[in-house]
Parts: structure tokens; C-alpha cells; sequence
């Protein structure tokens, strides 16, 4: 029997055969995986758009995204993640590294904006 015990119905009747899963990759005799359509698999997310340069040091509020509270232009990053990152003793530096697509006039845009607001 295919599913738990005491179920019953044509996917776990005796003797029926499973449906065959889905190959996703196949790995060739001799080399690499490829995806569906012979395509290589993705190896890491690709960024879908580089980040507008003017948009460096803006901040935007976007209906649909984080519920409309502000965040950095060209990014999905909220401020408040920012000033949390600042309240917390990190660096400029330190923030950078952890969100890369921001610039120096996005985390100093950030402290402003904390003392602003």
C-alpha cells in the first residue's frame, strides 16, 4: 500500500502505480547537471535590475510593498531596518556589507531621517 494506514481511495489502492515525479535536473554519464529544456540550473538569484544611480539617497514610500512604509528608492530595504542597524553601534561600513545595493547617501539619508522623524 502507497499511503498511511487506514486511507483509502484510488491514489492508495493496492497495486496501483504511483505517478512518476517530475525530473527537474538530469546529470549526464560524464558532466554537469542541466535544468528543464537542457537550460543550465540556477546557481545563485540574479539581481533583476541594477539600482538607478539618481535613486541613491531617496526615500520612497510604494503601496504593496512593506505596507507602504518607507524605503529606499530602487530597493525593497525599509529605513527603519536602517536606523535599527544605527540605533545598534553599526557602521556605515557594517551596514553596507550586510545590504550591499545601499550607498553612503542611503544610510546618511537614514540618520536624518531618524532625526526627522
Amino acid at each position: 500500500m502507497y499511503g498511511p494506514p487506514g486511507r483509502v481511495g484510488p491514489k492508495y489502492l493496492p497495486g496501483r502505480a504511483r505517478p512518476a515525479a517530475p525530473v527537474l535536473a538530469v546529470r549526464p554519464p560524464g558532466g554537469t547537471t542541466q535544468g528543464l529544456l537542457g537550460q543550465p540550473p540556477p546557481t545563485k538569484i540574479d539581481t533583476v535590475s541594477d539600482r538607478d544611480p539618481e535613486a541613491a539617497g531617496k526615500v520612497v514610500s510604494r503601496r504593496g510593498v512593506h505596507l507602504s512604509k518607507p524605503i529606499f528608492a530602487g530597493t525593497r530595504i525599509p529605513v527603519a531596518t536602517v536606523q535599527r542597524y544605527l540605533q545598534a553601534g553599526y557602521d556605515t561600513k557594517a551596514i553596507i556589507r550586510e545590504y550591499p545595493s545601499l550607498t553612503r547617501a542611503d544610510i546618511e539619508t537614514a540618520r536624518h531621517y531618524a532625526a526627522a522623524g
